[in-house]
C-alpha cells in the first residue's frame, strides 16, 4: 500500500517542530556555556546540535519523500539514500556520544581525545551500516548507548538538579527518537503510533526548553 501524503506531511510538520526546539535549546544555553565555559554544558549543547542536524535530515528527505508522491517528482533517490544513511548515522550516535560526555566529564583525564573517539565511533557505525545494508545494528547500538546513559544518570544522584532533570527528559526524547526509527519502513506497525510517538517527543522538547528558559534567566 502506498504511503498516505497526509501522514506524511503530518510526520514532515513533527519532524520541523522537533527540529526548531532543538536548536532552540541549543542556541538558548549559549550565553551560559560563554560565561561559565563548563564543559558539561558545552556536551548538553552539542547534543542538541547534533539532534537538531539528525531532525533536519529527516525533515528534508521526508520532504523529498512527500514530493515524490504529491507531484511525481523524479529524485535520485539511489543516490539520496546512502548519504542519508551516513550523515544521519553520525549525527544521531555523536549526539547520544555527546550526552555522555556531559555526564562523564569529570571522570575523565582527556575530554578532547574521548569526543575525537566518539567522532572516530559514529563514523565507522554508519559506514558499518551502510555497507551492511543493517540500519538495525546501528539502532541497537545506539539504544545501547541509551541504556549506559541511563546506568550513569541512576548512578549519579548527586548532580545538581536542574541539569540532572534535563538529562532524564533528553534521556526520553532520544528513546522516542530511537523508536521512531524503528517503526520507519515497517508495515506491520501502524503509521499512527510513529505519529503518536513523535508528538510525545515534541511535548518532551517543549518542557526541556520551558525549564532552561527559566534557568539562565
Amino acid at each position: 500500500m502506498p504511503p498516505n501524503p497526509e501522514f506524511l506531511f503530518v510526520e514532515l510538520i513533527c519532524t520541523l517542530i522537533a527540529l526548531i526546539f532543538g536548536l532552540l535549546i541549543y542556541f538558548k544555553t549559549k550565553e551560559s556555556y560563554e560565561l561559565t565555559k563548563h564543559p558539561g554544558i558545552r556536551y548538553f549543547r552539542d547534543a542538541f546540535l547534533f539532534l537538531g542536524l539528525s531532525y533536519f535530515l529527516r525533515f528534508f528527505f521526508s520532504l523529498v519523500f512527500l514530493s515524490r508522491i504529491v507531484v511525481d517528482a523524479h529524485m535520485p533517490r539511489e543516490f539520496m539514500m546512502p548519504v542519508f544513511m551516513i550523515l544521519l548515522g553520525y549525527f544521531s550516535t555523536i549526539s547520544l556520544w555527546c550526552l555522555i560526555l556531559s555526564s562523564t566529564w569529570k571522570q575523565l583525564k582527556d575530554n578532547k581525545s574521548y569526543l575525537v573517539i566518539g567522532n572516530i565511533f559514529a563514523i565507522a557505525v554508519s559506514i558499518i551500516s551502510f555497507i551492511t545494508h543493517s540500519p538495525i545494528a546501528m539502532l541497537y547500538i545506539q539504544l545501547a548507548l541509551v541504556l549506559f546513559y541511563t546506568v550513569i544518570i541512576l548512578a549519579s544522584p548527586k548532580e545538581k538538579k536542574r541539569f540532572t532533570e534535563a538529562k532524564i527528559l533528553y534521556f526520553l526524547v532520544a528513546l522516542l527518537w530511537i523508536i521512531n526509527l524503528l517503526t520507519a519502513g515497517r508495515p506491520m506497525l501502524p503509521r499512527e503510533f510513529g505519529i503518536i510517538s513523535q508528538a510525545v517527543a515534541i511535548g518532551l522538547f517543549a518542557v526541556i526548553y520551558y525549564k532552561i528558559s527559566k534557568w539562565v534567566k
